[in-house]
């Protein structure tokens, strides 16, 4: 039997092969002897991974169901529609607010980040993930520049429907951020910021815009304030999130559908700017938000018929406390299932344990338990280990940071 397991640290993929004899030998083997083709015997092969890995398992064993009977994903983020949503409410919002969020579920902002995995690895996996995918809220028009917000159309064009005209930072490598010594997922006032933000684009002048009358203190060359003088920066210059043209959202599902209006103005939103997509009659997305969707293992299996599906055993579990939000991800890849006649067995909690091990009697099976990300059961950042935060090379940039 060949296992494949995929394990994350963070955002990094790392994938192990196992291969076990399934009838024995007499401890030789026939070097002559064909290798299996990949599509030999799938039922005896499995994928599996845990986090950013049960992500990389559910895309690659959708994409070859021909190799891989058998799929386990594992707490990750396998909806890429949801996690576009997340990032775009939560991860790069920037609103005035006092109350500092601190549980799964309430209202984060991009300067009051969850404390789970703390603000620099937040950032870190946002670079990784717009690096991989591209940056879905910054079109950039040339090929070969495609990495720093300082590249892309907004930058050059400096206009934006929510901030107006905004100037650009003074680097091209962006505003400074991280130095989040405490891992709380705030920026204190006295916390000095560590590293570029490489991949998001500072409307800077926008905080008079955003909090009225607020005292701007000048942080890594982004405008921030401390709105209650708790010694906690609340809000600063916006980012730019040039995700899609405007349109009447009616169903509140984040993207448009077929039948809303929309405003061909472009992605910025702003008339007579000649940005990407204005006045040429269609409703315009940046087109990276298509290659997110190409990699997207839920929108993948929503195209499929019950039969394809149903060629493969699918195996899924998550905290529903997870930092991320993941369970969110895997209630809607088990409602894109029974849409299309997959029946998903939804279990809350395991049953047996390391003596006994539980026996599943569906095919497709959802194990919901209590706890957070991959079984992290509290979100008091010193009872959780950080990922560590290395450098490597980046074809576009001299150092990139990623986990």
């Amino acid at each position: 039997m060949t296992v494949l397991l995929a394990v994350a640290r963070g955002a990094v993929l790392t994938v192990l092969l196992a291969v076990a004899s399934a009838c024995g030998g007499g401890g030789g083997s026939d070097v002559s002897k064909e290798p299996p083709r990949f599509d030999e015997n799938p039922q005896f092969r499995a994928i599996g991974g845990i986090s950013m890995g049960a992500y990389g398992a559910l895309n690659v064993g959708t994409k070859h169901p021909e190799g891989f009977g058998t799929i386990a994903a594992l707490g990750g983020p396998v909806d890429l529609h949801q996690l576009l949503l997340d990032t775009a409410a939560s991860a790069l919002e920037v609103k005035p607010q006092t109350e500092i969020p601190r549980n799964v579920g309430e209202d984060f902002t991009f300067d009051h980040l969850p404390p789970y995995p703390g603000r620099d690895v937040n950032l870190s996996l946002l670079k990784d993930l717009f690096i991989s995918f591209g940056n879905p809220f910054l079109h950039h028009p040339d090929p070969t520049r495609l990495y720093l917000a300082a590249d892309s159309e907004p930058a050059a064009i400096g206009m934006d429907d929510a901030f107006g005209p905004f100037a650009r930072t003074a680097d091209v490598r962006g505003f400074l951020d991280g130095g989040d010594s405490n891992d709380d997922g705030l920026r204190q006032t006295g916390e000095a910021p560590a590293f570029f933000t490489d991949v998001l684009l500072a409307a800077k002048g926008s905080l008079a815009t955003l909090a009225p009358g607020a005292v701007a203190a000048p942080v890594g060359d982004r405008d921030l304030a401390d709105l209650n003088g708790d010694g906690i920066y609340d809000v600063g210059d916006g980012i730019v999130e040039n995700f899609s043209e405007p349109f009447t959202d009616s169903d509140g599902n984040g993207f448009r559908d077929e039948g809303e209006a929309f405003q061909d103005l472009g992605l910025d939103g702003v008339a007579g700017t000649g940005d990407f997509g204005e006045g040429n009659g269609a409703f315009d997305t940046d087109p990276d938000v298509a290659s997110w969707l190409a990699e997207d293992p839920t929108t993948r299996l929503g195209s499929e018929s019950a039969a394809d599906i149903s060629r493969q055993r699918l195996y899924f579990d998550v905290g529903t406390n997870d930092e991320f939000g993941f369970a969110k991800h895997y209630d809607n890849l088990v409602t894109v299932l029974s849409d299309k006649g997959v029946p998903v067995a939804v279990q809350d909690g395991f049953r047996g344990g390391c003596a006994s091990l539980p026996e599943f009697d569906s095919a497709f099976q959802l194990v919901r338990y209590e706890g957070g990300h991959v079984g992290i059961p509290t979100t008091v950042p010193s009872a959780i280990p950080s990922p560590e935060i290395s450098t490597r090379p980046s074809a576009n940039m001299p150092v990139s940071t990623a986990t």
